[in-house]
C-alpha cells in the first residue's frame, strides 16, 4: 500500500501516556513529510470524509475504536490491557469490546504499544494483535547524558514549559 497523504490520530488532553504517544507519532510522520493531525476521540465521527478516505491513515485510541467499522485504512491502538479491579467491570468490558470490534473489522488492524500488552491481549483475551508500535521517544531522550555538565535543574531550565519545575527545585534546596 502507498504512503498516506495525511494521518489522523485520536488522543485526548492527557499529559504523558496516550497524548505523548500521539505527539510522538505526529512528529515522526512530520519528519517523513506526511502531515498529521491530533483530534479528540469524540470528534472522530465529525470527520466522516477523512474516516472513509483510504488515502488518510487513521490511528484510533481505545475510546475511538467504535468508529473502526466505518473507517478505511485504520489502526486501532491498544494502550494496555483492561483490569476490572482497577477500572471496574463496565469500563473493562467496554475496552475488551472495542478491541474485539477492531479484530472484527477487515479494514482495521489492532496494534499494541508494548510486547507485554500484546502478549496479555493474545493470551488472556484471545485477541489478534497485528503488530506492536513502541512509544516513540523524543530526540532529547536519545542524547547522551554527561553527568559532569548536566543535572535535573539544567535539563528542566532548557524547556520553557518546565521553568516552574526549575524554580521548585531551587526553592527546595
Amino acid at each position: 500500500m502507498t504512503n498516506p497523504e495525511k494521518v489522523l490520530i485520536t488522543a485526548g488532553h492527557e499529559v504523558g501516556g496516550i497524548g505523548s504517544f500521539a505527539e510522538g507519532l505526529a512528529d515522526g510522520f512530520a519528519a517523513l513529510g506526511i502531515p498529521s493531525e491530533i483530534i479528540p476521540p469524540s470528534r472522530i465521527l465529525s470527520r466522516w470524509r477523512d474516516l472513509r478516505d483510504a488515502k488518510v491513515l487513521k490511528i484510533l485510541s481505545t475510546t475511538a475504536v467504535f468508529a473502526a467499522p466505518f473507517a478505511r485504512r485504520v489502526i486501532c491502538m491498544a494502550h494496555g490491557f483492561p483490569r476490572a479491579d482497577a477500572q471496574g467491570w463496565v469500563k473493562s468490558l467496554a475496552i475488551i469490546g472495542s478491541y474485539k470490534l477492531a479484530n472484527y473489522c477487515s479494514e482495521a488492524r489492532l496494534v499494541a504499544v508494548s510486547d507485554y500488552g500484546a502478549i496479555h491481549l493474545r493470551s488472556i483475551f484471545n485477541l489478534k494483535v497485528d503488530a506492536v508500535i513502541h512509544n516513540p521517544l523524543r530526540p532529547l531522550f536519545l542524547q547522551t547524558f554527561d553527568r559532569a555538565t548536566s543535572s535535573i535543574a539544567s535539563y528542566s531550565r532548557s524547556s520553557e514549559r518546565d521553568a516552574r519545575f526549575a524554580r521548585l527545585l531551587h526553592r527546595g534546596r
